[in-house]
């Protein structure tokens, strides 16, 4: 998409609507205006009516929220009728039903406006009542995405929130958009969609929303599925400090590339999520933040093994041979099994690396013996797993359960933080600085005062 479509007014002085015939139709389309319309191609929502068309001055473009004006009735439009269009969004459509094709998709995030340093909610009054809807890229980069070269925009639209007869009152969404050289396919582009909604959730603290997913296709059900994303209520999780974002802001490319070239971490940020949340039993909230821990681990330590391969193929090959004849099949494949993991470090090492791997001053956020508290982690998880008989002085205890939790939540908040690129020291203040953590008693002002606040003695 040309990059001076950006900045028009999206007004067209002559639209004509697919797909099957090529009639053309006299009119404007603008910010509130109405307009006649004798064909066009309308998909009726829970959540609002859409209008495919397409725009000679600017192409193609999809339709939000077109009412019918007959009568003050806000419902869907008929052919030739009048209604009036509530805004525009440029976009491509798709030429065949077997394959929808996009080229630009939006999403709008609440918290984005202190990563643009700009007022989220600052206002612009127009006196003539009229207004432009416009685009102000405030960074750009080009990236690889989905096999296919992609140029990211942060930055801010403008839409309407309120207003009278004299005035019209203009709110600043900040918002992200992806413009693609080539059309993709509809899976793609959702898969797309969730992994940048993960990766700002995580780096804006609150779980956000997609609003505008500029596409066009012509099979209803298809167009259904993409406007029933377009309705995720944010939800406060935790918040990310300023100082942290500005300095985000200085390679954001990389960790955009990072974010969306590695799978595995977004399984660890869901699970991380899942952990801090306030739904679900403790025991719940804990086995999700040791998985996590899990996660993160093997994903930072792929390579961690006792032996090279070669030298433990001959130990496993020699005790596979070991067997006697008449061991049962089941057995076999059991113990083969198990063999495939054994040389592997476990989660317990794996969790003292991590640590290892932290300034001393940042482990006593959480714990004091770093043996310890792998130990007491990796035996509760496996106890709330397996049950069985429960070793008190090698498992948290039920009262102990909670702060333990709370312990697993800062730590796993270093390291994706630190996995991102943000520096260790920064992250180390924020989480000294937290009041979701202060009001646990984790960490708190006796901390900076040289007294520490742990769970573990």
């Amino acid at each position: 998409m040309p990059e001076d479509y950006l900045d028009k007014e999206l007004a067209s002085d002559e639209i004509w609507w697919p797909p099957r015939t090529d009639q053309k139709v006299r009119g404007r389309l603008a910010y509130k205006d109405t307009i006649n319309l004798s064909l066009f191609s309308a998909v009726d929502t829970t959540d609002e009516p859409v209008i495919f068309g397409n725009s000679n001055k600017f192409g193609r473009c999809t339709i939000f929220e077109a009412y019918s004006k007959e009568n003050d009735n806000h419902s869907l439009p008929a052919p030739s009728s009048r209604f009036q269009a509530t805004y525009a969004i440029l976009g491509v459509h798709c030429e065949s039903r077997e394959e929808p094709i996009f080229n630009n998709i939006s999403f709008h995030f609440p918290e984005l406006c202190y990563f643009l340093e700009h007022d989220a909610f600052s206002t612009e009054r127009h006196p003539d009542g009229k207004s432009t809807t416009t685009y102000t890229p405030q960074q750009s980069f080009r990236t690889s995405i989905l096999d296919d070269s992609c140029t990211v925009y942060i930055g801010s639209g403008m839409s309407e929130l309120g207003g009278g007869m004299e005035s019209l009152t203009l709110i600043h969404r900040p918002s992200i958009s992806f413009y693609f050289k080539s059309p993709e396919s509809f899976n793609g582009i959702l898969s797309l969609s969730d992994k940048v909604i993960r990766l700002f959730t995580l780096l804006l603290g609150k779980r956000t929303y997609l609003t505008e997913f500029n596409y066009a296709c012509p099979d209803p059900m298809m167009s259904e599925q993409i406007l029933q994303r377009r309705s995720r209520p944010p939800k406060p999780e935790w918040c990310f400090p300023i100082a942290l974002l500005n300095r985000i802001k200085a390679y954001w490319p990389n960790l955009l590339e990072k974010w969306l070239g590695n799978e595995d971490i977004h399984t660890t940020a869901l699970l991380l999520h899942h952990g801090m949340s306030d739904e679900g039993f403790l025991e719940d909230r804990f086995l999700s933040l040791a998985q996590a821990l899990e996660t993160y681990c093997r994903l930072n330590q792929p390579d961690n093994q006792y032996m090279d391969e070669d030298s433990y193929q001959k130990i496993q090959q020699k005790l596979l041979n070991s067997l006697p004849e008449a061991t049962p099949r089941s057995f076999r494949q059991s113990f083969t099994h198990k063999l495939k993991f054994a040389n592997q470090f476990g989660l317990k090492k794996r969790i003292k690396l991590e640590l290892d791997g932290l300034d001393d001053k940042t482990v006593r956020l959480f714990c004091l013996d770093k043996s310890k508290f792998a130990d007491k982690v990796v035996a509760t998880r496996n106890w709330l797993v397996h049950q069985g008989e429960r070793e008190p002085s090698q498992t948290f205890s039920n009262h102990e359960l909670f702060p333990a939790a709370m312990s697993l939540q800062t730590l796993m908040l270093m390291l994706i933080y630190k996995w991102l690129g943000c520096p260790e020291h920064e992250v180390r203040q924020w989480l000294m600085d937290s009041d979701q953590l202060n009001k646990f008693n984790l960490v708190h002002h006796e901390l900076r005062k040289g007294k520490i606040v742990s769970p573990i003695a």
